[in-house]
């Protein structure tokens, strides 16, 4: 399960279309067909997992180190 506040991220991914560079939409219209990852806003679907990562944006260089 993937969470996010921001309706319209989540919109973009249960239509397969990711809005990260360095994952490619294919990857995520797959997994969304096969039921492997499921995109949500509602907060309500955390009490589901067993674990929650917090993960915050981090800028990073070309190089992929955060800066």
């Amino acid at each position: 399960m993937g969470f996010d506040i921001d309706q319209s991220k989540v919109k973009r991914l249960l239509a397969g279309e990711s809005y990260i560079g360095h994952i490619p939409s294919s990857w995520i219209a797959e997994w969304i067909e096969t039921r492997r990852f499921v995109p949500t806003a509602d907060m309500r679907r955390l009490a589901e997992s067993d674990a929650v990562l917090i993960c915050v944006p981090t800028p990073l260089s070309d190089s992929r180190d955060p800066t």
